[in-house]
């Protein structure tokens, strides 16, 4: 059996290194999920075209464009 034949530091050394990946997801998740909240937030959610979702999503478009 092949796990039978690694060290306990290289499992360990493996299972940081996706703990840390795992982490700055979880951050980023976070991040994300703070910023649509705020948007939501600052959206009247009526019938007007000025809605700071849309606004947001054209400059984050425009921003990938450059």
């Amino acid at each position: 059996m092949r796990y039978r034949s690694r060290l306990s530091a290289e499992v360990k050394r493996i299972a940081t290194a996706h703990m840390t990946e795992l982490r700055e997801k979880i951050d980023s998740l976070g991040q994300i999920a703070s910023t649509l909240q705020t948007l939501i937030e600052r959206c009247s959610g009526n019938d007007r075209p000025d809605c700071p979702i849309l606004v947001d999503l054209k400059n984050t478009a425009d921003r990938q464009e450059d």
